[in-house]
């Protein structure tokens, strides 16, 4: 017989049940499972695929058709051929070993350098950087589709990876067709791009930056079981995307952005940034202080100005200047490596007695040529860096 139904949901209904399972959690496993399928059903509320085939898909059946009653059927979205999208995924997924879940999914279809895909050697694999035409964000909602169509499966009792089901090989090896729903983004482009032309690369750079940066801030409350707002404000993200900073001091500047939150949330963010920053310099695109951010972390990992030098082609003096750098904009840096205390504090003596600033040269013969070029350049970053904290 016919019959109605009406779904309500909250997105303020995942952060309670979120606590509740945070805070009743007794088994990490059990948590993470219940956390996951939590974040499952949100994502059905908001997915565009026809929810009788969503219903019965989670029950492992096969629904091939569409119902024809739901309200996605009733208003459908805008649908391409996602064939190729969906082949890429699942192909990615097959060549990992299924041993992922959906976020690194998506990181290695967008070419990511972040460090675990690089550590299982997932950047050699033949799909890695196939999906560079979507974004993020949008990867995210098409592969949300894939597991709502049964063409994926999420391993609950496997630290939540994915799988490629019967359905998916189907797709992936016998050339069954998938129509998946245009991602939001792509059809509002569509529309904008009909009446007042595409937008410059600039503010198609921006905005992809800016989804990234909501979808970090999205997986963060979920987490922390947090409104999405206590984060950062999406004027926050915004400037973020706007002015791409790279280093911590440069995130203070921006207005909305404290000490404390600084402290919870602003090391994962400046990562997203700079992953993003590098993905788009390895195509072509600049960014101030790219260098810094590719020297910064050999050093980290324990390498010589030499080694870096000769691993990046660079000469030594760039490199120290990349260092130098990234230290006066806050990065955690020993530079007892090169400049002693006493050496510091005769150097910032000259320094500060006069308004004026000094020359190399004029501060190396007023310290009586004790010290040499490069460690007095580690003193004037060092005074900088503490006056940029103070200010």
């Amino acid at each position: 017989m016919p019959a109605e139904a009406i779904l309500f949901y909250s997105y303020g209904d995942v952060v309670t049940y979120r606590k509740m399972f945070l805070r009743d959690a007794v088994d990490e496993e059990h948590t993470r499972n219940k956390l996951e399928k939590l974040e499952r059903m949100y994502a059905m509320t908001q997915s565009p695929v026809c929810r009788r085939k969503m219903i019965l898909v989670y029950f492992g059946e096969s629904y091939p058709d569409s119902c024809g009653n739901c309200d996605v059927c009733v208003r459908p979205p805008r649908r391409f051929d996602g064939t190729i999208a969906a082949q890429k995924a699942l192909s990615a997924l097959k060549h990992t070993g299924e041993r992922i879940g959906m976020h690194l999914l998506v990181d290695i279809l967008r070419g990511s350098r972040q460090h675990d895909i690089l550590a299982y050697g997932y950047h050699q694999i033949k799909t890695y950087g196939a999906g560079m035409e979507y974004s993020r964000e949008e990867w995210l909602f098409l592969i949300s589709q894939m597991l709502h169509m049964g063409l994926m499966e999420t391993a609950y009792g496997e630290n939540n990876v994915l799988r490629v089901t019967e359905e998916g090989y189907r797709v992936l090896f016998e050339g069954q067709k998938v129509m998946l729903a245009l991602p939001p983004e792509r059809v509002s482009q569509t529309v904008s791009s009909l009446a007042v032309g595409e937008r410059s690369s600039e503010e198609q750079r921006r905005e992809e930056l800016f989804q990234r940066l909501r979808e970090l801030r999205r997986r963060i409350a979920l987490r922390q079981g947090l409104p999405p707002y206590v984060v950062f404000h999406d004027t926050v993200l915004e400037e973020m995307a706007r002015r791409c900073p790279l280093f911590a001091f440069d995130l203070y500047t921006i207005r909305g952005i404290g000490e404390r939150t600084m402290e919870q949330f602003g090391a994962a963010f400046l990562q997203e940034i700079r992953t993003f920053a590098l993905e788009k310099h390895a195509q072509g695109e600049h960014f101030p202080g790219i260098g810094c951010i590719q020297t910064l972390p050999l050093f980290q990992q324990g390498h010589t100005v030499e080694e870096i030098a000769e691993q990046r082609k660079l000469q030594t003096s760039a490199v120290l200047n990349h260092l130098m750098a990234s230290y006066e904009r806050g990065e955690a840096i020993d530079i007892s490596l090169w400049l002693t205390e006493e050496a510091r504090f005769d150097i910032e003596r000259v320094l500060t007695s006069s308004s004026e600033p000094f020359a190399l040269a004029d501060i190396y013969e007023r310290t009586g040529e004790r010290y040499t070029y490069d460690q007095i350049r580690w003193a004037i970053a060092d005074y900088r860096r503490r006056q940029h904290r103070l200010g």
